[in-house]
């Protein structure tokens, strides 16, 4: 965030900061992470382009860039509401992180998991199975190894993973 977006942030949750303090946070933040203030700079292109690739191969795009907004795909939004939304680095840094983590979770853990157990639910990073009692450690400790081991295309990336094993999805948070 900027300091105009950490200002709001913070006033939302209760913090009291004036405009000065919030640029001196953001400043702080921005020395201390030059890898994170690289990346933004590299996302640059997003505004030129419309799309980014994802280390997986996969596209994401920007629909219809003219400068500050993007045409925002909202399929619930009513009709003649403008869905036109404002984009900024931190927005494009997000969107790659959490596709990112889709792709890696959902497109190759998930289908290697359910190549050997029942995978009846997926939310977010999550995946579960449902398997007969004596198989349970069994396949929490292969899922635990699967989903620690990164796809050929981010070879490099730390993962790591835990899990429980319970009688249903309640139980296991």
């Amino acid at each position: 965030a900027g300091p105009g977006g950490y200002l709001t942030y913070c006033e939302i949750m209760g913090v009291e900061i004036d405009a000065v303090e919030a640029e001196r946070v953001v400043q702080a933040y921005r020395r201390s992470k030059p890898a994170v203030t690289r990346y933004w700079r590299a996302l640059k292109h997003i505004e030129r382009t419309g799309e980014q690739v994802l280390p997986s191969g996969r596209r994401m795009v920007y629909p219809d860039m003219d400068g500050e907004t993007f045409q925002r795909p909202k399929p619930f939004a009513p009709k003649g509401v403008d869905t036109r939304s404002r984009y900024w680095h931190g927005l494009f840094c997000e969107n790659a992180v959490q596709a990112t983590a889709r792709d890696i979770t959902l497109a190759h853990h998930a289908v290697l998991i359910a190549s050997k157990y029942p995978v009846v639910l997926m939310v977010h990073d999550e995946i579960v199975c449902c398997v007969p009692e004596d198989e349970a450690q069994s396949c929490l400790t292969d899922m635990i190894r699967i989903m620690r081991t990164p796809p050929e295309w981010a070879e490099d990336l730390p993962l790591d993973a835990e899990g429980n094993i319970a009688d249903n999805y309640g139980e296991c948070k």
